[in-house]
């Protein structure tokens, strides 16, 4: 079966889709952050991704984006925004299916399902994918490689590393929370020398002109000056550049980054926008008003 890695901040919705998937048969690893999936995909190379929108560290938008630039495996996202621009937004940016929340686990499994059976097809249609380990493109079919790294239980940092446990102790004694197994964490010197070097360390920066957001290191630099953002000035930076010459209206702004119930006024948005301009300088102008919409990063 499949080698799955779930990234899901809620630690109690994480272990019950982890549970699910192993009772068919999967391999399951968990993140709780962005930056932990980024390593997490870069050590073990799973199959696909199950990818909650909003993470800490990193938001699954920016997740999806960086995964795309490297790997091919199918990435489902969940999140609690329904909106048509949300998913186009997200699909557009490399997520291969989209899950509202709240969902049923037995939609999201037949997703699953779907979705490995569509890759399994697709690779019995092309020519043969060389084994990862033999230093080919990334295998699309779970091998016994796959099985050995999906034996391990390692932490690094906030990401946990989930082998199949058949005598985990559930989080809370008796009822239904006994199929909802907690995170396993292990000692972060545990992890070989081996495995610390292959961990991303960093990756390419957003670069518009003079302006440069390293997303892992969450650092801003214009003219190679590091600029002091406040965390939603750097939030809004990020998706503008992310996306140049896409218009964002306010309302999507203040619930992309503000949260889904947020009851605050648009004039939020304009009161950061106006600090973020001044901060970035003449780069400031880039960001231009869409008259009756919000705002866009032109290039």
């Amino acid at each position: 079966m499949a080698v799955i890695l779930v990234v899901e901040d809620e630690v109690d919705l994480c272990n019950l889709i982890r549970t699910k998937l192993e009772a068919e048969g999967h391999s399951v690893f968990q993140a709780f952050d962005g930056p932990a999936a980024l390593r997490l995909v870069e050590v073990y190379r799973p199959h696909l991704v199950i990818l909650d929108w909003m993470l800490p560290g990193l938001d699954g938008l920016a997740v999806c984006r960086q995964l795309r630039q490297h790997y091919v495996m199918p990435i489902i996202m969940l999140t609690a925004r329904t909106e048509e621009i949300d998913r186009v937004l997200g699909l557009e940016v490399g997520a291969d299916d989209y899950v509202s929340k709240p969902f049923s686990i037995r939609e999201l499994l037949a997703r699953v399902r779907a979705v490995l059976r569509r890759v399994e097809l697709d690779s019995r249609s092309s020519s043969p994918v060389s084994n990862r380990t033999n230093g080919g493109a990334q295998s699309l079919i779970p091998t016994a490689n796959d099985a050995t790294a999906s034996s391990k239980a390692q932490a690094v940092g906030k990401e946990v590393f989930i082998a199949p446990s058949q005598d985990a102790s559930p989080p809370h004694p008796g009822g239904a929370k006994e199929l909802i197994r907690p995170p396993l964490r292990a000692p972060t010197e545990d992890v070989s020398a081996g495995e610390q070097s292959s961990l991303p360390t960093t990756s390419a920066p957003i670069v518009r002109g003079a302006l440069r957001i390293y997303e892992l290191e969450r650092v801003v630099t214009l003219d190679e000056v590091e600029l002091d953002l406040t965390p939603k000035e750097y939030e809004l930076l990020v998706l503008l550049a992310s996306h140049p010459g896409r218009a964002f209206s306010r309302e999507f702004l203040l619930q992309h980054l503000w949260g889904y119930d947020y009851d605050g006024f648009d004039r939020t948005v304009d009161t950061h926008m106006t600090r973020l301009r001044k901060k970035l300088g003449t780069v400031g102008e880039k960001i231009v008003t869409v008259w009756s919409v919000g705002y866009r990063f032109v290039v």
